[in-house]
């Protein structure tokens, strides 16, 4: 029975030593856990910090383009003319007129008649004799006249001078 005793007192020694080694061992590992359960904790901290910090300079210049725009001149703005941009059609022509005469419209369309004796419209320029002639600028200047176009008022005298020729 001492023999078993000592067997026994010898597993408790080895038992308590293999306890021990395991508890420093698991020391370390708590320990290591700790201070990278701290590391982590730190980081967060600190990408709220720079969340926070982004966030409020954007708050600010949302609130500065907020006040430029308040800063804007309305005042001009009146409910008669917004009444009036209400009420508008855009790109619809209600009357065209030449000389006074009004031109129909047709599907956004409006055909500008030539001029005839009756009628205030377009001319076509000529450089033909006895036409006219509109320049790049829009005057128009008689061309050449032949004297088979002039006309004599009956009694009256035509000199026509013929210079030096």
């Amino acid at each position: 029975m001492v023999k078993d005793i000592a067997a026994n007192k010898k597993a408790v020694e080895e038992e308590a030593t293999r306890a021990k080694t395991a508890e420093g061992t698991n020391a370390t590992a708590i320990s290591d856990e700790a201070t990278r359960a701290k590391a982590a904790e730190k980081a967060n901290a600190d990408a709220i910090v720079a969340e926070t910090t982004r966030a409020k300079t954007a708050e600010k210049a949302n609130a500065d383009a907020i006040a430029e725009l308040k800063k804007a001149d309305y005042a001009g703005i009146t409910s008669e003319k917004i009444a009036k941009w209400d009420a508008a059609q855009a790109n619809v022509i209600e009357k065209i007129q030449v000389n006074g005469t009004e031109i129909a419209i047709s599907e956004k369309i409006v055909n500008i008649p030539l001029a005839t004796a009756a009628r205030a419209g377009l001319i076509i320029s000529s450089n033909a004799e006895n036409a006219i002639s509109v320049s790049d600028t829009g005057v128009a200047t008689v061309n050449n006249i032949n004297v088979n176009k002039l006309v004599q008022t009956a009694g009256d005298e035509l000199i026509l001078n013929g210079g030096n020729a």
